[in-house]
């Protein structure tokens, strides 16, 4: 049989084609809000839901032998009877005798049956390979959005340090002001309270980052920063249209073409079916001795089963099965079109929110330095400062939030379209797999 190249191999050369194709798009104004591939890579490889695809895999390669082999063995059959001649004129006494037979048997498959066997075969574990690559990107899904939680957390135990800053100066201040009344006394208690709640929130955040760094640590095993800023994202080139990354994510992906390839082994399975319409016929051989031995008989024989019936139900659930197969492999198209429009949307979204947050950012920043000097000539009252500060604390969070939601969203588009963590081992895993399946046919 001709070495079959498993399409592991072939989704690494796809892969490459695709990078390429998609080599115009630079990542690079993301790249710092993302972990290292290879940390990545160590992790998913370790990953208990790619661990399991691959013991799959080695069940799919077992399942595509028994395919090619067949169900029906060779029989042996064996018996024994026991011949008894009464007595006659000529015999006093009645004689008996022991005559053995043996056999063997053996459903055919017929030339039609046996090549489409072995497709399905092939179907099989290609749906395997399909099912571990379409893990490998759930898995990579998964992590990336508590990636972005545990980013989200951090962000905000960053402001809430910079809250607390901002107080502690503003109580700097008032400390060289206490002595003139009880006023400035007053106004350095509220300072203590504003302070004490921030401090109440900064505690909860910490807490909120322990949380996410526990679960990302379940399975990630690289290095978690311990500072972030949301500085380092940028806005990426907009050449790409809405679709531009519909086409970019339906080219290659890997639920879709296992919906599709499903939805085609179902309709293999169907032809299986209908081809039972001309039944495999039972081929036997036989010997058995009569007469004491005397007499030697070599049999052949052939039967047919006749089971229309059944084929014609089998054949009806088959059906149904391919229709249902074709509707899910549409209904799961229409929704990653649907999720790759949101997503752009929400790209576009946030990409209006930076450009917003971003002036009321620095429109505020520039008002701090007014009101704390208007602060320190009397000219405004604390609550006026306080609400200031926490009007630029509001702004520059909601900034970084803005921030790292278009880093995730585009993160998601760039993962749907196989620009970043693919797989790099594909090649190892498809060589050992063509080499088991080589082994297998020897």
């Amino acid at each position: 049989m001709a070495k079959l190249i498993p399409q592991l191999l072939q989704a690494a050369l796809i892969y490459a084609v695709a990078n390429l194709a998609h080599a115009k798009l630079s990542i690079t104004p993301i790249e710092s809000a993302l972990p290292l591939s290879a940390d990545v890579q160590q992790s998913l490889e370790q990953h208990p839901l790619l661990m399991r695809s691959a013991a799959e895999l080695d069940y799919a390669l077992a399942l595509q032998q028994k395919f090619n082999i067949g169900d029906n063995p060779w029989t042996f059959n064996t018996g024994l009877q026991m011949r008894r001649a009464d007595a006659s004129n000529e015999q006093s006494s009645s004689s008996h005798s022991y005559e053995p037979s043996i056999g063997i048997e053996k459903q055919l498959r017929l030339p039609s049956k046996l090549n489409l066997d072995r497709e399905l075969g092939q179907s099989v574990l290609n749906l395997a390979e399909l099912a571990y690559l379409d893990q490998w990107h759930e898995a990579s899904k998964l992590m990336l959005m508590q990636w972005f939680d545990y980013l989200t957390a951090l962000s905000h135990v960053q402001r809430s340090q910079e809250q607390l800053q901002l107080i502690q100066q503003q109580m700097d201040i008032l400390t060289q002001r206490v002595r003139i009344g009880d006023v400035a006394r007053l106004e350095l208690m509220l300072l203590s309270n504003q302070q004490q709640q921030v401090q109440a929130q900064l505690l909860q955040n910490q807490s909120q980052v322990q949380h996410y760094q526990l679960i990302l640590k379940r399975y990630f095993s690289g290095q978690l920063p311990s500072h972030f800023s949301t500085d380092q994202i940028q806005l990426l080139d907009s050449r790409y249209s809405q679709q531009d990354w519909v086409d970019s994510v339906l080219n290659d992906n890997h639920e879709l073409k296992l919906a599709q390839r499903q939805a085609q082994h179902m309709h293999s399975l169907l032809q299986r079916q209908q081809l039972d319409k001309r039944p495999d016929p039972t081929v036997g051989l036989g010997y058995s001795q009569e007469q004491k031995g005397a007499e030697h008989l070599i049999s052949l024989s052939l039967s047919i089963p006749l089971s229309t019936q059944q084929v014609k139900v089998a054949t009806k659930m088959a059906q149904a099965e391919a229709k249902k197969a074709d509707i899910a492999a549409e209904q799961i198209k229409r929704r990653l079109i649907d999720e790759t429009i949101l997503s752009y949307q929400q790209l576009q979204q946030t990409q209006q929110r930076i450009q917003h947050a971003q002036t009321l950012s620095s429109q505020l920043q520039n008002q701090h330095a007014l009101m704390n000097k208007a602060y320190k000539l009397g000219e405004i009252n604390l609550n006026e400062l306080l609400l200031h500060s926490q009007q630029l604390i509001e702004s520059k969070s909601n900034l970084d939030q803005a921030k790292i939601d278009y880093a995730k969203n585009m993160a998601i588009l760039l993962l749907n379209s196989h620009l970043i963590w693919t797989p790099t081992h594909l090649h190892d895993k498809g060589r050992e797999y063509e080499q088991a399946q080589t082994q297998g046919q020897g």
